[in-house]
């Protein structure tokens, strides 16, 4: 669901003979002087139809068939993701509580997870039409229990947004191998358990929409983050193979491919990236949502199996 621009009276063309839609190097001076959310508002805007310049054009036939070639546009673009409804997991901070954000303002239900149960409950306050089901990823039950409290609470699930995720890095000498043995339990098993899990209910219902969370270094590496990459690497394999299989169904996948973003997920860190990677303005988790919207967005012919999303600083 595209933003629409802000039409102002004043700014539009109002010289007698100016079709509907055509802008003019001199500003319409009208009664009118506010802001209309649409084209459709400003063409039905009062000062716009009775000033005696336009007045011609107030019954043209032209003009009413934009006007409603408008009003069923801007209608099927409000609706698109309207009514549907989304799992999201590692949802309680940074981008999977950015994202619940964003998809909510489109008229998106939620079903959200993730370990911190406060942090859940907080955001369930700020939205419309959210359950939560805290709880640890890695739970085999988890996936499908969450399926089935979407269908439970609101009669569908269309979207899940695979998310939750850990980072661990360390020189070889340094890094502790039992939290890099957790990450890939989180990564790559609770990942993949929640993507079968989602696709099995989709194939059931022949329509659905998976998005998986990897990174810029699902398709890079970098020194003392060989493991840390190598489960994003899985990430986009899995990912590439579950397109190639639902190609030619109404089931669409995607990968998400973010840069540095600024969220905890490097709480326990001594230092952020951003210094040590000479990155001063990360992305935030706001940016990503952005995108996972846009994703899902798409016309149904139309499919994003993958989109990089970096700070324009970002080197690698």
């Amino acid at each position: 669901m595209r933003k629409s621009s802000m039409y102002l009276c004043q700014n539009w063309a109002a010289e007698k003979g100016d079709r509907v839609g055509n802008r003019s190097t001199k500003p319409h001076h009208g009664p009118c002087n506010e802001s209309h959310d649409t084209l459709l508002d400003f063409c039905r805007c009062e000062s716009y139809q009775t000033e005696s310049s336009l007045a011609p054009f107030r019954i043209h036939t032209q003009t009413n068939l934009l006007l409603n070639r408008i009003a069923t546009s801007e209608k099927r673009e409000n609706m698109e993701l309207s009514n549907k409804t989304a799992v999201i997991t590692g949802a309680s901070s940074g981008i999977g509580a950015a994202v619940a954000r964003n998809l909510n303002q489109a008229g998106v239900s939620l079903v959200l997870t993730g370990r911190r149960e406060d942090r859940l409950v907080e955001l369930k306050k700020e939205l419309t039409g959210a359950e939560i089901l805290p709880g640890d990823i890695t739970s085999p039950a988890l996936p499908d229990n969450l399926i089935q409290m979407a269908l439970q609470s609101f009669g569908h699930c269309d979207i899940v947004f695979n998310n939750a995720g850990t980072v661990v890095m360390g020189t070889i000498e340094d890094i502790d191998i039992e939290k890099v043995c957790t990450m890939v339990r989180v990564n790559v098993e609770a990942a993949y358990r929640m993507a079968y899990v989602a696709l099995k209910h989709f194939k059931s219902t022949n329509s659905g929409f998976l998005l998986n969370t990897s990174s810029i270094v699902g398709t890079k590496v970098r020194p003392t983050g060989g493991a840390y990459a190598g489960t994003k690497h899985a990430i986009e394999a899995l990912t590439e193979g579950f397109r190639m299989e639902l190609a030619k169904t109404n089931i669409a996948v995607a990968c998400i491919e973010p840069g540095l973003v600024q969220t905890e997920i490097f709480r326990d860190w001594d230092e952020f990236p951003a210094a040590q990677f000479d990155i001063p303005n990360p992305l935030q988790p706001e940016d990503i949502a952005r995108v996972v919207r846009f994703i899902l967005e798409q016309p149904d012919h139309v499919r994003i199996p993958r989109v990089l999303a970096i700070p324009a600083d970002q080197e690698l």
